[in-house]
């Protein structure tokens, strides 16, 4: 399930999002899993979910998925240093003229966000963005079977950036889970 590569790199992956309080680790998933996931992902049915001041988008809940499995959770508790025992998961799609804004009505309060993505290309917009109220910002690499590990504080956001006309008929699925800290 998880890429073995990962058993033995606990500490270090650790220490990085105590220091960063974002980690992403590619290649995340073995290759079977991946396929598996990807397939049923591809096959659920996304609602429409449109308001034109803050977002555009489809999404659906998921019950169950790889990344919900006790091991995918007791490893990102190893992380983050808690026990995990429940994941809220969200699958999404991003396509032409899709976007989430930052606003004030809007805003998530403190907790900690799991993204993964099954691969885009960044040209065509549909990144994930989290920005700090000081002008930084910091962009999930929207690589295929990439999970990313953020601490969303008060004062860091997350949105997507408007996916443009280049994506033509592609489709940006992301996977997000968020868990309250």
């Amino acid at each position: 399930m998880i890429n073995p590569a990962y058993a033995n790199l606990t500490k270090e992956i650790r220490n990085v999002f105590s220091e960063e309080k974002m980690v992403t680790l590619a290649d995340f998933l073995e290759h079977d899993s991946f396929k598996n996931l990807s397939k049923s992902i591809s096959k659920l049915k996304f609602m429409p979910k449109k308001e034109p001041m803050h977002h555009s988008f489809t999404f659906c809940s998921l019950a169950d998925s790889p990344l919900q499995h006790p091991v995918v959770l007791a490893f990102i508790g190893s992380i983050i240093n808690k026990k995990v025992k429940r994941l809220r998961l969200r699958a999404f799609t991003f396509v032409w003229k899709d976007f989430t804004l930052l606003h004030d009505a809007h805003l998530e309060k403190p907790g900690l966000d799991i993204i993964f993505d099954f691969g885009w290309n960044q040209e065509w917009g549909g990144e994930v963005f989290y920005v700090d109220g000081t002008g930084a910002y910091r962009a999930v690499p929207p690589t295929k079977n990439t999970l990313t590990i953020v601490q969303r504080s008060a004062k860091l956001h997350r949105f997507v950036k408007y996916v443009n006309n280049h994506a033509e008929k592609h489709k940006h699925y992301l996977l997000i889970g968020c868990l309250d800290i």
